[in-house]
């Protein structure tokens, strides 16, 4: 039952029949961005308001609202030990809150500029937020700063693996980019590409590298020996979002058409296919348990989908 709470591989076809278990009516504007605390208890979501809302996902009650309206609210991230939260905007700034204390604000980080990526390392030690051509990389026990240089035009995405140890970046110069952690290097330079990587993400055991474009067309690539293991047109529209469940075992990607597919790690055979928000979709990630998929729309909602109920339905 669906919830509304205000405030070589066969392809599976579009099943409409599947509902998300939960919508959450989060911003005025779009959503563009949830993010679960690692304890489960919290729910961080940001929007084209100017807003940061914290929910306790338990109920989904509204506990705080970090607003300010002017500016876009892009993305958060928990801290690994639930005691901060880091957020970021249109304004270039990373705002870090201490959770503890009503999440006052602590530290202010200045990025290059409006910030189009945000990703914590699992273990803590490094905070990245892209701006342009660059990524700032801090040191969290310090906050000292690394600056991560290569791309020739626009950051469209990054993410690091499960592991913490690189870090991957999408880029409309139409290449991606793979920096080693633990020396701060550019590792690998991909460009398969004739249009801007618009979405990236990383598998769990930093193997595997999934990347959309401008066209909606999904690569997967072996980091460590850099071969391709699958490149195809995945989605109708630009691939808007990628991300790996927790668990390693599923890839999912969405689209602005507002599609969502859902693949196997391992063979990257489509599981199954979802519609998503009608206004897009502009960011997945999944509950700390792994659970549910949640996906951020641009018609202002969050969505929850249980895997568990969809994937027991089967493949069309």
């Amino acid at each position: 039952m669906a919830v509304i709470i205000a405030g070589g591989v066969a392809w599976a076809q579009l099943d409409t029949t599947i509902l998300p278990d939960i919508t959450l009516a989060a911003h005025s504007n779009a959503s563009n961005w949830a993010a679960m605390s690692p304890d489960g208890l919290l729910l961080a979501t940001c929007g084209d308001d100017g807003a940061v809302k914290i929910w306790k996902y338990e109920d989904f009650s509204l506990l705080k609202t970090l607003s300010t309206p002017s500016i876009k609210k892009e993305a958060a991230e928990f801290f690994p030990n639930d005691e901060f939260i880091a957020e970021a905007g249109a304004n270039g700034k990373v705002n870090i809150r201490k959770a503890a204390n009503a999440f006052s604000l602590t530290r202010v980080l200045t990025a290059s500029g409006p910030v189009t990526g945000l990703a914590l390392s699992p273990d803590g030690a490094y905070l990245a937020a892209a701006s342009g051509k660059t990524i700032k990389l801090w040191r969290m026990k310090d906050y000292f700063l690394r600056e991560l240089r290569g791309p020739g035009d626009e950051i469209l995405a990054i993410a690091i693996g499960a592991d913490s140890r690189f870090l991957v970046c999408a880029s409309a110069d139409q290449y991606v980019y793979v920096y080693n952690l633990t020396n701060k290097q550019l590792a690998a330079k991909y460009h398969e590409e004739a249009y801007p990587c618009t979405a990236i993400a990383i598998s769990g055991d930093s193997v595997d590298i999934a990347y959309g474009d401008y066209t909606g067309r999904l690569t997967i690539r072996n980091r460590e020996t850099q071969s391709i293991i699958r490149t195809f047109i995945a989605h109708p529209r630009y691939v808007s979002a990628c991300a790996v469940s927790p668990d390693n075992k599923y890839l999912v990607s969405a689209s602005m058409a507002g599609d969502i597919k859902i693949w196997k790690v391992g063979v990257f055979g489509l599981l199954k296919t979802l519609q998503g928000q009608s206004g897009g979709v502009l960011h997945l990630s999944f509950t700390t348990d792994g659970q549910y998929l949640i996906s951020s729309g641009g018609d202002g909602t969050i969505q929850f989908w249980d895997l568990n109920r969809i994937l027991a339905r089967g493949s069309l």
